[in-house]
Order: C-alpha cells, then structure tokens, then sequence
C-alpha cells in the first residue's frame, strides 16, 4: 500500500479549501442572477408581486398551506374558499415542497406576499445549482456547470412564467438525477469489489486445493 507523502496531503487539502470556496461562489453567483432576472422584485420582496392574478392565488396558497398544517392537518385541503365546495385546495396546485420551503418566513413574519417572493428567488436559485452540480459531476468542468446552470434556470420559457410560482418548482429534478447518478456510481463500485473479491477468493481456493 502506497503511503501518503506531504505531496499528497498538500493536494487534498488544496482540493478541499477549493470545493469549500468554490460553492458559495456559485451559490452566489445563482443568487445574483435571480435577482438580476427578476429585477425590480429584490426591491419589492415584502411589498409588490408580479401584475397577474395567480400570484394572489399563489400566495394564498402558500399560506393556507402552512396556516393548515400547523393547525389542522388533516384538513389541509379543505380550503377556506369556494364554500360549500369540499377540498377546495385540490382546485389548483397544493405547492407543498414550495410552502415548506418558506414556512419559515411564513411563521415568523405572516407576510405570504414576501414568502411567494422570496420562493421564486429562491425557485431559479435551486434550479441553477442543481443543474450546476449535475453537469460538474457528469464533466468535471466548471464553466459546462455554470452555463448549463444558466440555461436551465434563466432560459426564456421559465423567464415567461416567472408569475407562476408553481412552474419553477423544477429545480429538484437535477438534484434528483444528481443523487441517482452517485447511487449508481456507488453500487457499481460496490459491486465491482465485490466481484473482485468473489474472483480473488476463487483463485485462492483453487491453488490451496490438493491435487
């Protein structure tokens, strides 16, 4: 076994401080390019929405969503609109992943108008690192992350639907193939070990075999 020199430790930890600065230059990097494709909402998080009509429908969503669940959960999609209608909240999208997100803001400041901001900020901002992530650990390269990043967070069709809260939810989907990825990369090591194993210990028996 090949023992590690100053070399190697130097290297490793050359590479950590790297990836440990790295991230929050890019989380960074995502964050301002949301806030510069959305301008003037940064300005406005607490106080403005979007000109159209399904951001207060968004918005109400988001807090019925949290109001519901830390009160009377099982009746979360028992809404509070369209009586006598039952399960009014199935009516539209339930946005739960999105309300669990700002239920933090939602709690401490009961203000939906800054919770539906703050989620579309924070929609492209998930979606630009997620794909960032995926794409490096697929290449290796940087610049290919932050440009696909850029592209599937910014491009002109989400930039169309930049109202519809509910459609940027979509930045889980690299996130998810990212995991899937290093799933499959860590049970095809695993199971290359273990055929190295199984052959190894074959090759044993037969030389220690009489005859």
């Amino acid at each position: 076994m090949r023992r590690l020199t100053a070399f190697d430790t130097r290297a490793a930890i050359a590479r950590l401080a790297s990836h440990s600065v790295r991230t929050p230059l890019v989380i960074g990097f995502y964050a301002v390019a949301a806030a510069v494709c959305t301008f003037p909402l940064v300005l406005h998080l607490s106080d403005a929405l979007a000109p159209a009509p399904d951001t207060l429908l968004h918005s109400w969503i988001l807090a019925w969503d949290i109001h519901a669940l830390t009160t009377d959960p099982l009746h979360l999609y028992d809404g509070n609109v369209y009586f006598p209608f039952p399960m009014s909240l199935t009516y539209s999208d339930a946005m739960l992943s999105g309300a669990l997100m700002v239920a933090p803001i939602l709690l401490l400041t009961g203000n939906p108008v800054l919770a539906h901001n703050v989620l579309t900020l924070a929609s492209l901002l998930v979606a630009g690192v997620g794909m960032y992530l995926l794409v490096r650990t697929l290449t290796g390269s940087d610049v290919g992350g932050l440009v696909s990043g850029c592209i599937f967070a910014f491009c002109a069709s989400w930039q169309a639907h930049l109202e519809h809260v509910n459609l940027l939810q979509f930045g889980w989907l690299p996130l998810a193939l990212l995991c899937f990825t290093r799933l499959s990369t860590e049970v095809a090591r695993r199971t290359l070990c273990c055929s190295h194993s199984l052959r190894w210990l074959r090759h044993w028996h037969r030389s220690t075999s009489p005859g």
